[in-house]
């Protein structure tokens, strides 16, 4: 395991204990931001706390974080991306369904992913070359992730959010998709059910770099692909489609019959 991999997971054990002790004491406080979405004093809490980290194992790198923002480190091509919670509702609610996010991108590739979710008490994880992984986290076996092999007419497909809940050709495209190919059946995150073969595609239409950063990695290193909608790789477009590999210009195709022809302005 390299360097860079072993300090995610040790930042990934870290969010852990805030997040576990947050959730199990309720003690933080709730608050909605400009586009409605809830953002919890514990979210900060974990992006201020890795940043700190970040600043004194790794001084040269940059920091971005959901909550906290951008700190750059001028010369340098690597950022720490972070969301200090994925699923903010859920762990509100009292949930399962949340975790850290992790990602390490140098230049324009996402180089390391790493997710990891305390009310599900599982890790996932990648680094390029290494594949991709996953394990309970108080199970020291890990299993590795591949894509399914299924060929199929209508791939399963994961598409987020649901319909209804954006505006526009976004919404347009997430109901055009939802109508055009069968859910994965199982519950789980659209990328993760990807990387460990229980679906064949997953796409986004929403979201910031900290949403699809270390999902990249993950899946790719499980032998998948990703592109945003337009076929490129940038991951600030709010759009990301996962897939097993031989559906994804099917994906591509039937998203982008209600998508305009280029990525907006960047998130």
């Amino acid at each position: 395991m390299d360097g860079d991999l072993t300090f995610a997971l040790r930042l990934a054990a870290v969010a852990d204990g805030i997040t576990a002790t947050r959730a199990r004491s309720g003690d933080f406080t709730v608050r909605r931001k400009a586009d409605g979405s809830e953002v919890t004093s514990a979210d900060v809490e974990v992006e201020e706390t890795l940043r700190r980290a970040v600043r004194l194992d790794r001084p040269g790198d940059g920091f971005l974080g959901e909550e906290v923002g951008l700190e750059a480190s001028p010369g340098s091509n690597r950022t720490w991306i972070v969301d200090g919670i994925d699923g903010t509702a859920a762990f509100v609610s009292g949930g399962t369904s949340w975790g850290t996010l992790i990602a390490l991108q140098e230049g324009a590739e996402v180089v390391l992913g790493v997710v990891s979710s305390p009310g599900l008490g599982r890790r996932w994880w990648a680094s390029r070359g290494t594949g991709a992984w996953t394990s309970g986290l108080d199970d020291d076996v890990a299993r590795r992730l591949t894509v399914s092999d299924r060929t199929a007419d209508a791939p399963r497909t994961a598409v987020l959010p649901g319909p209804g809940l954006l505006t526009g050709w976004r919404d347009r495209v997430v109901q055009l998709v939802v109508d055009a190919l069968p859910g994965p059946g199982v519950p789980g995150h659209g990328p993760l059910l990807v990387a460990g073969g229980s679906a064949e595609a997953s796409a986004h239409l929403w979201g910031g770099p900290w949403d699809h950063a270390p999902f990249v990695v993950i899946v790719e290193e499980a032998g998948g692909r990703f592109t945003d909608l337009w076929g490129g790789r940038r991951i600030d477009t709010a759009t990301a489609i996962f897939s097993s590999g031989p559906c994804h210009s099917q994906v591509l195709a039937i998203a982008r019959r209600r998508a305009p022809g280029g990525p907006e302005s960047p998130c």
